[in-house]
């Protein structure tokens, strides 16, 4: 997953918004700190004996955010779409670890680090900000 983020700056430019290259490059520091603890709420699909309608979803929230944001519409996808959904709180928010390095590098090791401990394959991820 780490390796399909960095890609991101070998794709031509049409394909990836120039503010975007710019502003990772600026934050990032480069540096992959071990990953912190990310506290979570786990929405279980409500009909486990049914076929899910979508692969499990992953939610994070937005600056200044936590997943306590997402909790009314988690439950709604959960429902609707008969799937397990996850909000997360990022490092240096809510209830999750903290650490001095706070970039987007060491924002998405924590994310594949946090998939791996749930079993998490091939999950729709949605950012907000």
């Amino acid at each position: 997953m780490l390796k399909q983020i960095t890609l991101l700056h070998q794709l031509p430019r049409q394909f990836v918004p120039s503010i975007s290259l710019s502003l990772t490059r600026s934050i990032s520091t480069g540096k992959l700190t071990p990953p912190v603890s990310l506290s979570f709420t786990d929405t279980p699909k409500p009909s486990p004996q049914e076929q899910a309608k979508a692969q499990p979803i992953v939610v994070m929230h937005g600056l200044f955010g936590s997943k306590q944001n997402w909790k009314a519409l988690s439950k709604a996808m959960a429902q609707r779409l008969n799937t397990r959904v996850l909000t997360v709180d990022l490092r240096n928010h809510g209830e999750s670890g903290h650490s001095k390095e706070h970039d987007y590098a060491n924002m998405a090791n924590d994310l594949v680090h946090f998939l791996k401990e749930q079993s998490v394959e091939k999950p729709i991820v949605i950012g907000h900000s």
